[in-house]
């Protein structure tokens, strides 16, 4: 399964950082902070998800190319 949104998991990286600086930064009262704190949780586990789903695309088509290269149905002849 590829991105649904090409540069999706970009963006998600980008609103990552720009709460981890917020917070960092210190000035936010603390329910601006639990609130940027709850938002970074989802927005990771969004770019968790895409990850996951890139990892298993990649391990699909190497399983894919194991088979072949072992001999599977789809083998060149040597």
């Amino acid at each position: 399964m590829t991105e649904a949104v090409p540069g999706r998991f970009e963006q998600l990286v980008a609103r990552l950082e720009a709460i981890v600086k917020r917070l960092e930064g210190g000035g936010t009262s603390l329910d601006e902070a639990v609130a940027l704190f709850q938002e970074g949780r989802l927005v990771s586990a969004e770019a968790q998800r895409l990850l996951d789903a890139a990892e298993a695309a990649v391990n699909r088509t190497d399983g894919a190319e194991a088979v072949t290269w072992l001999g599977g149905p789809e083998a060149p002849g040597l």
